[in-house]
C-alpha cells in the first residue's frame, strides 16, 4: 500500500463525543461523563479529484474513510482489516486530504462524517450527519468546533448566500489594505460556494456559516462572527425629529438650523355645534371637520334639511385655522333628495365665512346610512390655537 505523496497537503481531525449521565459516588456534585462508543464514515463531496505532484499527476477516487470511536470517545483511525489487531483504534484522530490544496484541480469542497454510536444505558446517541471544510493549518481541525447543534441550526442558502455577500461588500468598505480586502472576498467566496455545493448536491444538512467560518480556520464566538460581517460604522446622522402635540401632532424634522414640518393633523373634530338651526343631525349621524396641511375637510352624515328652502345656509362658520382662501368656490356634491340621489352644489364663501347648498328647492340629506358627504378646500390660516378648537372635540 503506497502513501500520498508529500506534496498533497493533510489534516488530522479530532473529536471527543461523551455523554452527560447522573452524578454517581465521587467526591464532586458534578454529572458524569461516559464515553460514547461506536463507528463512523468520513466521504469526500467530491467523486473524485486531480492531483498534480512532481512525481506526476493522478487521480483520487473517493471512498469513505472509516473510522471507530476509542474507549476514551476519542474519534480514532482503526487497525486495518487483518491485522491482529484489526478494529481496535491505532491512533487518535483521522487524517484527511484538505479541501484547499493549491496541488488539487477542485478545491473548496467538504467533508463530511457520518456516525453511528452504540446506546448509553437505555438511550440511543444520535448525531447528524454534517459537513465541514478542511482547509490548511498546522494544527488539528476538532470537529466540536464545526458540528451543527439543534441550538443553532444555521442559516439557509439564502441566508448564507446574503451573509457571504455583506461579508465581501463590508470587508472591502473596512479592509485596512488592499491584501486585507482580497483575503475577506475570499473567504465569502469559501461560504458561499460551500452551502451551494451542498445545496446542489442535495445533502445540505444546515451547516451553519458560522460554522463553515470557524472551519477556515477562524476562532471566536457567534456574536464575534457577526461584527466580522459588519463593516465600520458609520457616521451618526445629524436630522432630529420633533413633535408638537400642543394641538393635534405637527411633526417637524431639522438637520442643523433648517426645520421643516413632515406632517400635521388636528385631528377629527365634531362640528356639529357649528350647524344652523335649519339642520338636523340624525340617528347615527355626524359633523365632522379635520385640518392636514392645508386642506381643510369636513365630513357629514345624516345631516338633513329642515327649514324654508331659501334657508340654504347650514354651516354659521369656520374655526381659525380651518377658514377657506379668499375665494367663493362652488363644489358639486351629491345629495340623497325623497330617497334620490342628485348631483347638486355647495359654496364655500370667504367674505362671509359659511357654506351653504345652491338654489335649494328640497329637503336633501348630506350622507346616509350607508355614505359619507365629504367637502374639501384649501386654508392659508396659521395653525389652529387650542382655544380656537376648545369647543369642538376630538372625535375618538
Amino acid at each position: 500500500m503506497s502513501v500520498l505523496p508529500d506534496e498533497l497537503r493533510t489534516r488530522l481531525v479530532n473529536w471527543w463525543v461523551a455523554a452527560a449521565v447522573t452524578d454517581g459516588v465521587d467526591p464532586d456534585q458534578k454529572p458524569d461523563t461516559v464515553p460514547v462508543a461506536g463507528t463512523a464514515v468520513l466521504k469526500m463531496f467530491v467523486t473524485y479529484n486531480n492531483v498534480h505532484t512532481s512525481a506526476g499527476s493522478a487521480t483520487l477516487v473517493r471512498v469513505p474513510i472509516n473510522a471507530i470511536f476509542d474507549d476514551e470517545g476519542h474519534l480514532a483511525t482503526p487497525y486495518p482489516k487483518g491485522h491482529p489487531q484489526e478494529g481496535r483504534p491505532m491512533y487518535r484522530g483521522v487524517v484527511l486530504h484538505v479541501t484547499d490544496d493549491p496541488n488539487a484541480s477542485v478545491q473548496d469542497y467538504t467533508w463530511s462524517i457520518e456516525t453511528k454510536f452504540n446506546k448509553v444505558g437505555d438511550v440511543q446517541v444520535q448525531i447528524p450527519t454534517f459537513s465541514f471544510l478542511l482547509p490548511y493549518a498546522e494544527e488539528p481541525l476538532n470537529l466540536a468546533d464545526v458540528a451543527p447543534t439543534p441550538a443553532t441550526p444555521g442559516y439557509g442558502l439564502p441566508q448564507s448566500e446574503a451573509a457571504a455577500l455583506r461579508s465581501a461588500e463590508s470587508s472591502a468598505e473596512s479592509a485596512a489594505s488592499a491584501e486585507e480586502s482580497k483575503q475577506a472576498a475570499l473567504e465569502a467566496k469559501q461560504v458561499s460556494n460551500s452551502v451551494r455545493s451542498d445545496a446542489d448536491a442535495g445533502n445540505f444538512d444546515g451547516l451553519s456559516a458560522y460554522q463553515v467560518w470557524l472551519g477556515l480556520g477562524h476562532t471566536g464566538t457567534e456574536a464575534e462572527f457577526m461584527n466580522w460581517l459588519k463593516g465600520p460604522q458609520g457616521d451618526p446622522g445629524n436630522a432630529t425629529l420633533r413633535v408638537d402635540s400642543t394641538v393635534g401632532e405637527r411633526v417637524y424634522v431639522s438637520a442643523g438650523a433648517t426645520e421643516k414640518l413632515l406632517s400635521s393633523t388636528t385631528f377629527m373634530r365634531d362640528v356639529a355645534s357649528l350647524l344652523t338651526a335649519n339642520v338636523t343631525v340624525g340617528t347615527d349621524g355626524f359633523a365632522r371637520m379635520i385640518r392636514e396641511s392645508n386642506r381643510a375637510t369636513l365630513l357629514l352624515k345624516n345631516v338633513t334639511f329642515t327649514g324654508a328652502a331659501t334657508s340654504n345656509f347650514f354651516l354659521t362658520g369656520y374655526p381659525i385655522g380651518f377658514r377657506p382662501t379668499a375665494i367663493t368656490a362652488r363644489v358639486p356634491v351629491y345629495m340623497n333628495s325623497s330617497g334620490t340621489t342628485n348631483l347638486t352644489g355647495v359654496t364655500i364663501r370667504y367674505a362671509e365665512r359659511d357654506m351653504g347648498i345652491i338654489n335649494r328647492t328640497a329637503t336633501p340629506t348630506f350622507g346616509d346610512q350607508y355614505s359619507i358627504t365629504q367637502i374639501s378646500w384649501l386654508t392659508t390660516d396659521a395653525w389652529p390655537t387650542a382655544a380656537a378648537l376648545a369647543a369642538l372635540p376630538v372625535v375618538p
